[in-house]
């Protein structure tokens, strides 16, 4: 198998499990809600229950999946999945979904970075930027796609949200079949047409500069998916306050989702942000200004402008996350994809928590959740400061 062939395999396999995510783990919250009458505490608490989950599985990838083998480990995932949701569409009872929902959890952890890692496997340093912005926009996007049309799947047919991403888990092992090996990458002369302008500036960067952006930006992510994860498992009951069917909430919320999708696009053919601290603040303030409005803001014409510069603002800082732990150490993709994955599993597992200990703590306060995770968000600045300032940044260009 040529190269791009098994590239286009990766991205299709990528393609269909974003959709996949969209449909089962973001509309579970919906389900939830209409099965058990889950509210936002409950709901907080069981996104928070899946991120620990996913911050286990994704480190344990990050130490042992390349000794397990890549497509193995996605192999075993997708049957995994595919059994899973395919009696989570059968079983009635409370338990039994939080069983299902676990082992679904569990194998995600061992989906999402070996996809990483294979997406970039065999590039140069110079192409890496390029293979991660095509590896961002096809998952944001389509979980963005898959996001718009769930409701109105979820409200046609409440158990399509396990059925259909089964169906696709089985799709992915038929995309995998005949695929046994990474293809070595050609020797070729680096030619600069397909990464951004400036990609060849940034050897340049002293080491530990680069270190220090990883760093910020691996605080930066989960601090932003603390914020992503407050606003998933409460839509439900933000479709409620504004009259919303699951169809429209499908609709008007994926805005951040679309937005997140542009903004990795514009972040994967410019890289003036590369190296660039007030890039990373700008994207950090407006995240966490986002994020309060779109809980708090008592107007949906309020919501959609707040989804807007928490999306850009998202997709800034996911970029860097990922970019930074490809470039600064090619040699270990594998394993940083895993610690990248792992402080995203962090983040999805502290903002839904704090957020529901607030709403425990302080019930008659309408916007505890928001505001306790907002405080906790200017903790990751402050938090992310404190490296910039350690990092020596008079050398680096400002």
């Amino acid at each position: 198998m040529s190269r791009f062939a098994f590239k286009v395999r990766i991205f299709t396999i990528e393609g269909l499990n974003a959709i996949s995510l969209a449909l089962y783990f973001l509309f579970l919250f919906f389900f939830m809600q209409q099965e058990f009458g889950f509210g936002n505490m409950k709901n907080l608490m069981l996104g928070g229950y899946g991120g620990f989950v996913y911050m286990v599985a994704s480190y344990a990838f990050g130490r042992f999946g390349r000794g397990i083998g890549f497509l193995r480990c996605l192999r075993l995932a997708f049957v995994t999945v595919a059994l899973a949701l395919g009696i989570g569409a059968k079983v009635e009872g409370l338990t039994a979904h939080l069983v299902v929902f676990t082992v679904s959890v569990l194998a995600m952890g061992f989906i999402w970075a070996p996809i990483q890692a294979l997406s970039c496997a065999g590039e140069p340093a110079g192409r890496v930027q390029y293979m991660v912005g095509i590896y961002n926009t096809i998952w944001a996007s389509l979980v963005a796609v898959g996001y718009f049309g769930g409701g109105a799947l979820f409200e046609a047919w409440t158990r399509g949200i396990f059925v259909v991403p089964a169906i696709i888990a089985i799709v992915q092992l038929i995309v995998l079949q005949g695929v046994s090996e990474v293809p070595d990458a050609p020797v070729v002369e680096e030619t600069g047409n397909e990464a951004p302008v400036g990609e060849e500036n940034e050897g340049s960067v002293p080491e530990n500069i680069g270190r220090a952006f990883r760093t910020m930006s691996w605080i930066a992510n989960p601090f932003a998916f603390v914020a992503a994860n407050v606003c998933t498992p409460t839509i439900p009951t933000l479709a409620e306050k504004f009259l919303l069917t699951p169809t429209m909430a499908g609709v008007f919320c994926s805005v951040w989702l679309f937005s997140r999708a542009g903004g990795f696009v514009l972040f994967w053919r410019w890289n003036g942000w590369h190296y660039h601290m007030g890039w990373l603040v700008t994207a950090f303030v407006s995240m966490v200004g986002g994020f309060a409005l779109i809980l708090m803001a008592p107007s949906l014409w309020m919501v959609l402008i707040a989804q807007l510069a928490f999306g850009l603002a998202s997709g800034l800082i996911y970029s860097s996350s990922l970019y930074y732990s490809m470039h600064v150490d090619t040699k270990s993709q594998g394993e940083h994809g895993g610690v990248h994955e792992a402080v995203i599993g962090a983040g999805n597992f502290l903002g839904p928590m704090i957020g529901a200990a607030a709403i425990l703590a302080f019930p008659a306060h309408a916007h505890a959740g928001a505001i306790a995770v907002s405080v906790a968000l200017a903790f990751g600045f402050i938090w992310i400061w404190r490296v910039w300032l350690g990092a020596s940044p008079s050398t680096v260009r400002s």
